[in-house]
């Protein structure tokens, strides 16, 4: 595939999202930290199946084992440093809980369980769900490489049960952090990654105003109903909308156009795994070892009118904590992620 920025653009926005959720807690009711996870599942979605769909391999396996290879690279390595890291701090559950991290079913082991989300690892549930997408997934799409119908067949199938399983909500006290429930976003995803591959998109309707100013509006008004059905309707049809915008598009709105393009945008988009992974354990250690210690010591009473400061720390800590979590994250993708990702060209080269 070739690159287009934009859609690191977008990942930049799902980060974000994820972070304003995570660590502004007035805005929680807003759900933006859902639908920066489900604007995630809707890119991988798309972009693990125009991977998969352009696969040169003359084998299913072959194919299958360069897909599983690269992605393992991407992947692994940081989220296996991170879970270890913290079980040597017996951080949480951790002792409990490892062995669902480390064989990413985690989603599978707090679906029944009530009050599990303090843990400082509880969002990896999401990476849990990713996983296993990658493991059973490619076989619908390599498996039926050669009959494109029955692919799009079996991807509709797989959004009915999808939407039926959530309307129902057959499947534990957490039913969103399934992987049958999210296979909503992911597929939606994977079907405009159908349309694309086989010309398929209208560029009438993605190159109206109209509706790329209805579809912004649209998330603005969902954005509050995020938990609720229409939440999880609306937001991939939304996001699928803007990741295919952002793949063979242009935004009719100027300023959106370029920001998804504006070059730190695009810097945060390419580290928002680590971001990620990192976010919580930034927060945590930053705010019980350096911000409550400093924010305990400050005269509030003396400072008049600023007293009411020290009912705002949450929005004082904010960017700190953004700060150093994206420098983490940019240490970790130079120095850890980037010479370990070259080696999927080394030993799973699409061809071969």
């Amino acid at each position: 595939m070739n690159y287009k920025p934009r859609l690191d653009g977008l990942r930049c926005i799902a980060i974000l999202m994820v972070l304003l959720g995570h660590f502004l807690y007035f805005i929680a009711g807003t759900s933006s930290g859902i639908y920066g996870v489900n604007l995630f599942f809707v890119l991988s979605g798309f972009l693990i199946t125009s991977i998969l769909l352009n696969q040169k391999a003359k084998s299913i396996l072959g194919a299958y084992k360069n897909f599983i290879g690269r992605r393992a690279l991407r992947i692994f390595p940081i989220f296996y440093l991170i879970i270890t890291f913290y079980l040597l701090i017996n951080s949480g559950d951790i002792n409990a809980d490892w062995p669902y991290l480390y064989s990413y079913t985690y989603n599978f082991f707090v679906s029944g369980i009530q009050d599990w989300e303090h843990n400082v690892y509880a969002p990896y549930w999401s990476l849990s769900v990713e996983e296993q997408f990658y493991i059973f997934f490619p076989f619908v799409i390599l498996g039926l490489n050669k009959k494109p119908k029955w692919q799009l067949a079996v991807l509709t199938l797989i959004l009915t049960i999808s939407l039926t399983e959530r309307m129902l909500k057959l499947t534990g006290v957490h039913h969103y952090v399934n992987l049958v429930t999210n296979m909503w976003p992911l597929t939606i995803g994977a079907v405009a990654a159908w349309f694309a591959h086989h010309n398929k998109l209208n560029s009438r309707f993605f190159s109206s105003t109209w509706v790329e100013v209805l579809m912004f509006l649209s998330l603005c008004v969902v954005l509050r109903y995020g938990e609720l059905l229409i939440g999880f309707i609306m937001f991939p049809l939304v996001n699928v909308y803007m990741v295919i915008k952002a793949y063979a598009f242009n935004f009719v709105v100027k300023p959106i156009d370029k920001l998804l393009q504006h070059r730190w945008i695009i810097f945060v988009g390419k580290i928002s795994y680590g971001v990620y992974l990192y976010h919580i354990l930034v927060l945590h250690f930053f705010n019980d070892y350096v911000f409550i210690p400093v924010w305990s010591k400050i005269p509030f009473d003396s400072m008049r009118y600023f007293s009411k400061i020290q009912f705002n720390a949450t929005l004082i800590r904010f960017p700190f904590v953004i700060f150093i979590t994206i420098f983490i994250a940019y240490l970790s993708f130079r120095f850890i992620e980037s010479p370990i990702l070259k080696l999927k060209d080394k030993y799973f080269l699409n061809g071969k």
